[in-house]
Order: C-alpha cells, then sequence, then structure tokens
C-alpha cells in the first residue's frame, strides 16, 4: 500500500480558495490576492449543498458579502474550521447536517471558545422559528428556522452581531 501522504493545514486552505472561492469569484487572479479581500466581508458557511445553504450564499454574494462553503468532507476538527475562522467575520453552521458527524452543541462551544470574536448562526430545518434573540447565547448568536427567506439571513446577521456584543459584554462583566 503506497503511503498517503497528508496535507497541511495550509495547503488544504489554498486548495479551497482556489477551488471554491476563486470559481465563484474569479476577479482575483491569485490566492494571494483573494486572501487580500476585506475580511469583514467573508463569512464561512458550514452544512451540506442543499436550498438552504445555497440560499444562504447567494443571499451574501447578492449583499457583497463572500462566502466560503465548507462541507465535513474538509474534516469535522473544530481547529481546522478555526484557520477559516480567522479570515472570517461571521460563521453560519447548518445544524442537522453537523448533527450526522459530531454533536453541535459541542462543536459550536468549541468553536465560541476558540474565537470568542466569530458571531455564529446557526441553521435548521427541525428549528420551529427563527430566533434573533439572544436565547442560545451560550453557543449560536442567533438562529434560522427551516423556511426562512433570503432577508432573514441578513436580519440574523445583524442580530447576530448585536446579540454578540451583549453576550461579550456580559461574559467580561462575569469574569472581573
Amino acid at each position: 500500500m503506497a503511503n498517503a501522504v497528508s496535507k497541511s493545514q495550509s495547503e488544504v486552505f489554498r486548495e479551497v480558495l482556489s477551488t471554491t472561492f476563486l470559481e465563484r469569484h474569479p476577479k482575483p487572479a491569485t490566492i494571494e490576492n483573494a486572501l487580500m479581500f476585506d475580511p469583514a466581508r467573508r463569512v464561512v458557511v458550514f452544512g451540506q449543498q442543499d436550498d438552504c445553504s445555497d440560499l444562504i450564499c447567494e443571499t451574501l454574494r447578492n449583499n457583497a458579502y463572500i462566502p466560503l462553503h465548507l462541507t465535513v468532507s474538509f474534516g469535522l476538527d473544530a481547529q481546522w474550521y478555526s484557520t477559516f475562522a480567522r479570515f472570517a467575520q461571521s460563521c453560519f453552521i447548518d445544524y442537522d447536517y453537523l448533527s450526522y458527524q459530531v454533536d453541535p452543541i459541542t462543536f459550536a462551544t468549541k468553536l465560541r471558545k476558540d474565537h470568542p470574536d466569530l458571531p455564529i448562526i446557526l441553521f435548521s430545518k427541525s428549528f420551529s422559528a427563527n430566533d434573533f434573540s439572544a436565547e442560545r447565547s451560550r453557543i449560536c448568536d442567533a438562529s434560522l428556522a427551516r423556511d426562512f427567506v433570503g432577508d432573514d439571513v441578513l436580519k440574523a446577521m445583524d442580530n447576530a452581531f448585536s446579540n454578540h456584543m451583549a453576550y461579550e459584554l456580559l461574559r467580561n462583566i462575569d469574569r472581573h
């Protein structure tokens, strides 16, 4: 059996950017140019390729954001996703898709712990309603239900930023 050569995180990151990011945004000629885009416009979308994630990515693109759509095929190590989180201003996580692989609560909690500045938005076909409150603040800053529309994506992002700031403020007060 031939020895498998494992790729480093940076090699995989470059590959993802070249195959996903650059196909959707052909303007940058190189990976370096792609990384030069304003990080405040980059959003990680983690989930299967379906109507929900497609609507999120389409809404983001239509509003001048740069979605980076990742699936389980890229791995489930929260540390690995942290590589992408450093280059994004927020993160959408497909709760249903993730639940087939790992405990989504544990995954989101670890991502929140590793990246306390990253607003997290969960989306699920099993949620009964959108939640733009800070109700689930331990794991996310907003959530989208099964019947969300494009405007809900933007509303979730806006509220996620506000909720996240409040969460961070309360967390810092609790520490002192």
